[in-house]
């Protein structure tokens, strides 16, 4: 069908499973930003708090900063 107007009420997070894609590129993001509720959908938070801190030992920055991380299913 056409796209019609509307709003989205849509909210991707830790209990949404995707169902077209199975992956996504975000910027990095930390607990409590809802960027990070969205990368909960595609990956765990014990996942996701190893690659930030990977992402801190090696001098990378949060979503402000422009440092961007791949999430692909294992």
């Amino acid at each position: 069908g056409a796209a019609g107007h509307g709003i989205a009420t849509l909210r991707l997070s830790a209990g949404y499973r995707p169902a077209i894609v199975d992956g996504l590129v975000s910027g990095l993001h930390v607990p409590g930003e809802s960027h990070y509720d969205l990368l909960r959908a595609f990956a765990s938070h014990a996942r996701l708090q190893r690659a930030l801190a990977l992402a801190a030992h090696r001098g990378l920055s949060s979503h402000e900063l422009g440092d961007a991380c791949m999430i692909l299913p294992r």
